[in-house]
């Protein structure tokens, strides 16, 4: 799936939202370098910009395809 503006929006509205948590975590399937980094908001952010100016406490993230064939017996 390829980013949005409007996804973003979302995504800068929800981070910018006060929060009392102590931690927060930011979870996505990629890495944020893999996103289009093309796509912005509409204040002309991109999602590292967002994600990296919302005081997250930690990205996990994803992503290797090793391209292999595991064959098992049983």
């Amino acid at each position: 799936m390829s980013l949005t503006t409007e996804m973003l929006d979302t995504i800068e509205k929800v981070l910018s939202e006060k929060s009392d948590s102590s931690a927060r975590f930011f979870l996505t399937h990629s890495p944020l370098s893999f996103s289009n980094w093309w796509v912005k908001s509409s204040s002309q952010k991109s999602l590292i910009e967002i994600a990296t100016s919302s005081k997250i406490t930690a990205f996990l993230v994803g992503h290797t395809h090793i391209e292999k064939s595991l064959h098992r017996n049983g």
